[in-house]
């Protein structure tokens, strides 16, 4: 046994509640646990009628929370629908006794919401502890047509280290428990003093306030882009007093990624207003239609690029050869160097014909290639040979923002 397997552990505590939680959450200081104690949101919220119309709660051996993905799909953690965690005999018996609530705000006080079975469910079949990738699925036996299911975020650069927001029905404080609540504007925290895989894991300091425990296990962690909320993290686990470390897992890790595209590539490839570019000809993304196909579908001062979106024209703001600062600067996301001369450049294949166009050279350094201005292009000394090497000045071709990546396309 390893280090890791030594300290990390299932610790299973069964309080006879109504509705029997068994739900994880939380690291002490000998690691990290996943409690099956009756715990919630700690100091949060309670949420309004419609406030939060696609998390639901997940009622079967214990009490999950997750969040409706798809009409008939819910997305939630490995852990709620795992047999050996709800110690149910197999899956089907996982299915059997799975009900999905909508709409209510509060379990216990008997419940207007509306319940659907599960038609069948499932889970990633590396997950065995916690800190393991921690996603599951639930398929209904019908439909939801009355609202936008809500859309997983899988681009973690657009997300990096936005605030996120937390939503679910387990235990308070005080002890209560099956109340949807959440809290919002969390910071993210490093994953590593804690032992936790960054990778994997969306980490929340809880010692500042609010967090996760047992029941909200499954539920959303959201973030803001561009104005709409998109999943960002799964609930999955935290230290057994529900005060110190929230671990939320991360929709944009490669786990999930594989995972979803083997059992629901549906909910990756669909019109959500991000072209996700893994979505194959087979199975193809709406949102990465081409905005142009050539100069007339563009405005002034702007080209139709390869990538079949309009971006300003070379020598204009933002566009190849233009002065720039930073990556922020540019449409590609890219701003290069050589001696006093910094512009915007675009990647390119040295071993394409003309890989640049007109008024640009192919220049690699390293291991990267861009487009750099011909010498006295747009009024720019360009001052790089095509082969890469040092200019007159003597300083080579030095890219400012390498941590910077191509907008996203809409």
């Amino acid at each position: 046994m390893n280090e890791r397997s030594h300290r990390i552990r299932f610790v299973g505590l069964g309080l006879g509640l109504a509705l029997g939680l068994s739900l994880p959450a939380c690291v002490d200081d000998d690691g990290v646990h996943l409690a099956t104690r009756e715990d919630a949101i700690t100091h949060g919220t309670p949420a309004s009628a419609g406030q939060f119309p696609t998390v639901v709660a997940i009622l079967n051996t214990g009490l999950c929370t997750g969040t409706l993905v798809a009409p008939d799909i819910v997305l939630t953690a490995a852990h709620c629908v795992s047999p050996a965690t709800l110690q149910l005999a197999n899956q089907a018996a996982v299915t059997s006794h799975t009900t999905v609530r909508l709409d209510d705000l509060a379990l216990q006080s008997g419940g207007t919401g509306r319940n659907i079975a599960a038609a069948n469910t499932m889970f990633v079949s590396t997950f065995n502890e916690p800190g393991d990738p921690d996603i599951g699925l639930i398929f209904l036996s019908e439909q939801v047509t009355d609202r936008a299911p809500a859309t997983i975020n899988m681009d973690r650069v657009a997300f990096g280290t936005k605030n996120i927001d937390i939503v679910g029905y387990g235990e308070t404080e005080t002890g209560s428990y099956g109340t949807l609540l959440y809290a919002t504007n969390r910071p993210q925290t490093g994953c590593a003093q804690y032992g936790v895989n960054g990778g994997n894991f969306i980490c929340e300091d809880m010692r500042s306030g609010a967090g996760i425990c047992s029941g909200d296990s499954g539920g959303p962690a959201f973030a803001s882009f561009d104005g709409q909320q998109r999943v960002v993290g799964i609930t999955s686990f935290g230290d057994t007093s529900c005060t110190q470390l929230g671990a939320h897992f991360r929709t944009d890790s490669a786990a999930a990624r594989a995972y979803l595209q083997a059992n629901a590539p549906q909910l990756l490839c669909r019109a959500d207003g991000a072209c996700d570019t893994a979505c194959t000809d087979a199975s193809p993304d709406p949102d990465c239609v081409p905005a142009c196909t050539g100069p007339a579908d563009c405005g002034d001062d702007e080209v139709c690029g390869t990538d079949g979106t309009c971006q300003p024209a070379p020598f204009t703001p933002g566009g190849a050869g233009s002065v720039c600062g930073s990556g922020d600067d540019c449409a590609s996301g890219m701003c290069a160097a050589s001696g006093d001369v910094q512009v915007c450049v675009d990647s390119c294949d040295p071993n394409a014909a003309d890989a640049c166009g007109d008024g640009f050279a192919c220049t690699t350094t390293g291991s990267t290639a861009v487009c750099w201005p011909s010498d006295g292009a747009g009024g720019v000394d360009g001052g790089c040979s095509a082969g890469g090497g040092a200019g007159a000045g003597g300083a080579g071709l030095l890219l400012a923002a390498l941590a910077l990546v191509r907008r996203r396309r809409r």
